[in-house]
């Protein structure tokens, strides 16, 4: 009579002397275990597994490797890959280093990506968003056109919002001139390209074929913009390992990671320069169509120089003072006040001469104490002792 199965398990127990169905996967396993019905903790799919350190008896089509333990299992898994460092975000570029890098992909024989940075620049958007321009959103460019010149933005994807972004009017003018009066050229191109037709419905950057052929009804993609701006990082970096060589003045370029210049760049170098000169966060709300929470913390770039820009104003007279470099409209500044000396002796509102080895300074603020009558600084208030 068959033995009885046990509720729960799965199948009858193994008998003494029954030869191994399966063995454990790993090679040097020494262990007499039959692995044929092991739980799933101890089963692990075959791309997971390093099989030079499996056994060779291992099927071909076999899907699932299957060992004795836990310490053989992980012994045989595949180490697990190196978590991809974070790029970071893109590098910021000041005004010095945008006109470089434009003057740079002109004469590369991409005068379209100019334009698309001028475009970029002043409405603080997106490469992606910025490639989708079409003709129609540029507005009274011309100078017989009533309205404001500006540019309408329409909503090409979920993180671009619809908005009229006003534009300078030298801005309006140089579009205006390399539409309709000479295009902008560089290196065997030009910007509007070669027949391309400004209807309002075509776009601005217009993509183009293997062969060279333009595909009038597609835009350019931010992957072509991407490309552009690394062959003209790799241009730049082979100018600043010249400059270096020669020992000549140092390249605008010197402390700038190339590897991060992308098309994100020109969004965070457009609000980090509107920053520095624009304190109305609206101001900026309204151009980026970005809350201002965002822009102070992923965009608005303290940059070294606008730090130390930021500390020289604050304390550059307190050092200089310290370092006797003080200009004089600073050394009037921090001077005591002077106070005319009274005829009368017992006259004690005038100011009494002090040896320069006798002057004391106020505990708190540092100021000299010019009179040995006073009974408290000037300058801040504190009682002498």
């Amino acid at each position: 009579m068959a033995p009885k199965l046990k509720t729960g398990t799965r199948g009858p127990a193994r008998k003494r002397d029954s030869p191994i169905k399966l063995c454990c996967a790993y090679k040097r396993c020494k262990s007499g275990i039959d692995v044929k019905n092991i739980g799933k903790d101890l089963q692990v799919k075959k791309n997971k597994v390093n099989l030079e350190k499996c056994r060779d008896s291992q099927h071909a089509a076999a899907k699932v490797i299957r060992f004795c333990c836990l310490r053989h299992k992980t012994l045989c898994l595949n180490p697990k890959p190196e978590p991809a460092k974070k790029r970071g975000p893109r590098t910021t570029l000041n005004k010095k280093q945008i006109l470089h890098l434009m003057e740079v992909l002109r004469q590369d024989g991409a005068p379209w990506v100019c334009v698309a940075i001028l475009i970029q620049l002043a409405l603080a958007e997106r490469g992606g968003a910025t490639m989708q321009c079409r003709f129609r959103w540029l507005q009274n460019l011309a100078p017989e056109d009533h309205g404001v010149p500006q540019i309408s933005v329409e909503k090409v994807n979920r993180k671009t919002k619809a908005r009229d972004v006003p534009i300078p009017a030298a801005l309006a003018s140089l579009l205006h001139r390399w539409l309709h009066d000479a295009p902008l050229c560089g290196c065997n191109s030009q910007w509007p390209f070669q027949n391309q037709d400004t209807a309002p419905d075509n776009y601005l950057f217009a993509s183009r074929t293997v062969s060279g052929e333009r595909v009038w009804n597609q835009p350019m993609t931010r992957e072509a913009y991407q490309l552009r701006l690394r062959r003209a990082s790799e241009i730049i970096g082979q100018e600043r390992a010249n400059t270096r060589q020669a020992g000549g003045e140092e390249h605008c370029f010197e402390k700038v990671d190339l590897t991060k210049i992308g098309t994100h760049t020109f969004k965070r170098s457009s609000i980090t320069l509107l920053s520095a000169i624009c304190t109305s966060p609206a101001v900026l709300e309204a151009i980026s169509a970005t809350s201002s929470g965002t822009l102070d913390r992923y965009y608005d770039d303290p940059t070294p120089d606008r730090q130390i820009q930021a500390l020289d104003t604050a304390f550059g007279p307190v050092w200089r003072r310290m370092t006797g470099k003080s200009t004089p409209l600073e050394a009037a500044s921090t001077e005591p006040p002077k106070r005319k000396r009274s005829a009368d002796p017992s006259d004690l509102s005038g100011a009494a001469d002090v040896d320069a080895d006798e002057i004391r300074f106020c505990a708190r603020c540092g100021e000299p104490r010019t009179d040995l009558r006073w009974k408290g600084c000037p300058f801040c208030c504190r009682p002498y002792k």
